[in-house]
């Protein structure tokens, strides 16, 4: 998977990180702890009032969303869904425009998980010297507690 959408590109945005982590668990796990959307606020401490505009929990094809992340309220749609190996959504509000994609690649003892997020509009562009390191954080952290959600997290080599 690696569909980025014309409007917003890792070469067309001024914010943009991609960061791995293995995972002692199958895809499939993993997957299903990220697609249960409304579970992220239980162990990932950043987002906060999720809701499926369908009022289901689990993210399917072109589901929309609203959330918040970081104290940040944002609209959401799901763009790829192909389980368990790839997700991706697109992100909106009046400050910023964002694609996340998820990507699952299975490995001997587990997966690695790629995580990657483009950003563009008046946040990004006003403070990207500090938003990409401050975003690169945010997404360290998804990782990590996504890792110890589905299984032990192992180390890259």
């Amino acid at each position: 998977m690696r569909a980025w959408p014309p409007t917003i590109s890792p070469a067309n945005s001024p914010v943009y990180v991609r960061i791995e982590q293995a995972v002692h668990a199958d895809p499939a796990t993993v997957w299903a702890v990220l697609i249960r959307a409304t579970d992220w606020p239980a162990w990932f401490g950043r987002s906060n009032s999720v809701r499926l505009d369908d009022g289901t929990y689990d993210l399917v094809p072109s589901a929309r969303f609203r959330w918040s992340i970081g104290g940040l309220p944002v609209r959401s749609h799901v763009h790829t869904f192909e389980p368990p190996s790839a997700l991706a959504w697109e992100s909106r509000n009046a400050l910023i425009h964002t694609f996340h994609v998820w990507q699952l690649v299975p490995t001997s003892n587990g997966c690695t998980v790629v995580d990657e997020e483009c950003q563009r509009g008046l946040l990004p562009w006003a403070a990207r010297a500090t938003q990409r390191r401050a975003l690169y954080r945010v997404h360290q952290e998804w990782l990590a507690d996504l890792a110890v959600r589905a299984g032990p997290p192992i180390a890259l080599n």
